[in-house]
């Protein structure tokens, strides 16, 4: 099946695999062509760069259909492209079924996605979710929630990591005020050695942990420690206070153990503990399928009892 001359559908009915979608490809072309598959379980909507998206006049922030397409059997969903194009399709499709959503967008993008998030909510994919991996690698910002949700930001500079960060969670994604685990990965991402960090960015790390309110468990690599254990310890700079930050946090895991975070994390838990809120400290091994008292109980030795 093909939506035009570059845009190839697999003819296989049990997937659809759309590579290249050219400038003529509209939402509702896709929206269209898919409602002829009704036995579809999986597809992947892709576009290889930002230049090969139709461009904005012709469609984009057109009103939604009166009623979207029903596609009954899909399971799994991608899509790599603009979040403008993702939001002028996603109001033509309703796939109640799906379980697995990956997506990957384009930057600069709009944050502004209303259509994602109600996309998002006629499924049952945030159900079992209960925590939330975020990790920079080179130019991709990942978040993966459970199994089941990944959207992933291409193209983002480590000067704009932090502020694309606190951008992405401002979406109120479904779980975000749910979750009880965060693990931070900023693998490749050339952080400072504290204490070179600016109250600024303290700032803009408080504003990502907002959303965070049910967060019992923080795993932090060893540059997100570096970044955001200074930050934790000056939560007293969130606009809601130092009580209102994280308020149901009860254990850091931590890859990093060098003297002036240290010093650090024995403020943080100071703070912590004077405001009835305390936190326990441990060391971390970066095995993402660890968890206190389980995986992790050889490890559960706190860097410093306080």
């Amino acid at each position: 099946m093909l939506l035009d001359g570059n845009s190839v559908i697999s003819r296989n009915t049990e997937a659809a695999i759309v590579y290249q979608i050219s400038s003529s490809s509209s939402p509702e072309d896709v929206a269209t062509c898919l409602s002829a598959m009704p036995k579809l379980k999986q597809f992947w909507l892709g576009f290889h760069s930002r230049e090969s998206i139709p461009s904005q006049p012709n469609y984009w922030r057109l009103p939604p259909p009166p009623t979207p397409v029903v596609l009954p059997s899909p399971t799994e969903f991608g899509f790599k492209g603009a979040s403008e194009y993702m939001e002028d399709l996603l109001p033509r499709i309703n796939a109640p079924l799906i379980h697995n959503v990956s997506i990957c967008l384009f930057y600069p993008l709009i944050f502004d996605t209303p259509q994602l998030y109600n996309f998002l909510s006629r499924t049952q994919i945030f159900e079992s979710c209960s925590g939330t991996v975020v990790s920079f690698y080179d130019d991709e910002l990942y978040f993966r929630h459970g199994h089941q949700f990944s959207p992933s930001i291409t193209g983002v500079t480590s000067s704009r990591l932090l502020s694309s960060l606190v951008q992405i969670c401002s979406l109120s994604f479904p779980p975000i005020c749910t979750l009880k685990r965060l693990d931070v990965r900023l693998n490749r991402w050339s952080a400072p050695h504290y204490p070179g960090d600016t109250d600024m960015e303290y700032v803009r790390w408080l504003d990502f942990f907002h959303p965070f309110t049910a967060l019992k468990y923080l795993y932090l690599d060893k540059n997100a420690a570096r970044r955001i254990v200074p930050a934790l310890r000056n939560s007293h700079l969130a606009p809601e206070g130092a009580t209102q930050m994280l308020p149901v946090l009860q254990s850091l895991f931590i890859n990093e153990h060098s003297y002036p975070l240290q010093e650090a994390i024995e403020e943080f838990v100071t703070a912590r503990q004077l405001s009835s809120l305390p936190v326990a400290v441990y060391g971390w091994d970066g095995n993402s399928n660890g968890s206190r008292g389980t995986h992790l109980s050889q490890l559960d030795v706190p860097v410093r009892d306080i």
